[in-house]
């Protein structure tokens, strides 16, 4: 007697698929993280697809993010073999209880912002979900006066952050020592690194992080 043939294991899996530079940035669909970091007024550097990335990107962009210590759900399997969730708080208690400010929310696997009691949530839920994380959102302080060529590569790498560089330019090393030399005295009170952002996305120079260090060594702008 033959056994029937079961194609139920055998099933092709759909292929994964391939996001485009413009989807990942998030202008074709938003994607939570992309469109809560867009809500508290930060535009992502690249596409942040974890929790801990996206604290990542805001912090050094200088937002300034503080923990909110909230109960925690506590996950169980039931009879059923499925996984539940029981105690922690709610995304409505959360929401009704900070009616101002702005903060930045998680749920397991999902990110959203609340600001000023208007909240950002690119999922069909329900305020029934429970929170993960929570973390207070205070907006950095306009430093555009004080640090021109920080704010200079943050919109050059805005604006060519879905491309990417076009014209890069390769130097040698008295060249770029030459570059390294001209940005320093044009920016006095820039740090190291503002400046190899602004020589890589203004300038467009190609070049790479020791290759920098070596030119700031090498080079003293106080010297004629």
């Amino acid at each position: 007697m033959t056994s029937q043939w079961n194609p139920a294991p055998y099933r092709r899996r759909r292929p994964r698929r391939v996001w485009t530079k413009t989807e990942q940035m998030g202008y074709d669909k938003p994607r939570c993280t992309v469109a809560s970091m867009r809500a508290l007024g930060c535009e992502p550097l690249r596409l942040p697809e974890f929790a801990a990335d996206v604290v990542h990107q805001m912090r050094t962009q200088g937002f300034m993010l503080t923990s909110i210590d909230i109960p925690r759900p506590v996950s169980y399997e039931d009879a059923d073999y499925r996984w539940r969730y029981r105690g922690g708080t709610t995304l409505g208690q959360f929401v009704a209880a900070h009616p101002t400010g702005s903060y930045l929310l998680f749920t397991p696997g999902h990110a959203m912002a609340l600001v000023d009691g208007t909240l950002t949530d690119t999922a069909r839920g329900t305020g029934r979900r429970r929170m993960d994380m929570a973390y207070a959102v205070a907006a950095p302080a306009r430093t555009d006066l004080a640090n021109p060529a920080g704010q200079a590569a943050r919109e050059a790498r805005k604006a060519k952050g879905a491309g990417g560089r076009k014209r890069l330019h390769a130097l040698t090393d008295s060249q770029l020592a030459a570059e390294c030399l001209g940005l320093r005295r044009q920016f006095p009170t820039a740090s190291r690194n503002t400046l190899m952002e602004y020589a890589c996305w203004v300038r467009e120079v190609s070049m790479t992080r020791t290759r920098w260090a070596e030119a700031w060594e090498a080079t003293d702008p106080d010297v004629a």
